[in-house]
């Protein structure tokens, strides 16, 4: 578990999800929801992996309307692929994969 890591991507869902919030009350119902876990990555205190987020993605991007924000799904995503250990080499793979499948595309 990389501390630098997750701590920047706390940062970075922090900032993305207070910007939303301040005019989408979905977005808000969710910037506080993530605001504990988000103080303790600050504060030094998460220093084990823990479980994936996925409730959370179901409930606010999945079953929510948050999904219309790409870069906060992003920063979710990051921060929670952080949070449970960080990116093995398997999801390295796989984005590996999508970037070069999204080079082809713009290539066309």
């Amino acid at each position: 578990m990389d501390q630098e890591r997750l701590k920047q991507s706390a940062l970075e869902l922090e900032d993305t999800s207070r910007r939303y919030a301040e005019t989408d009350p979905e977005a808000k119902l969710f910037a506080g929801a993530v605001e504990g876990i988000i103080a303790d990555v600050k504060a030094g205190k998460i220093l084990a992996p823990m479980d994936r987020m996925t409730g959370l993605y179901k409930v606010y991007f999945f079953e929510g309307t948050l999904q219309k924000y790409r870069d906060l799904e992003t920063a979710f995503a990051n921060f929670d692929m952080e949070l449970s250990g960080g990116e093995t080499p398997e999801v390295r793979a796989i984005l590996d994969k999508i970037a070069a499948i999204k080079m082809a595309q713009s290539l066309k």
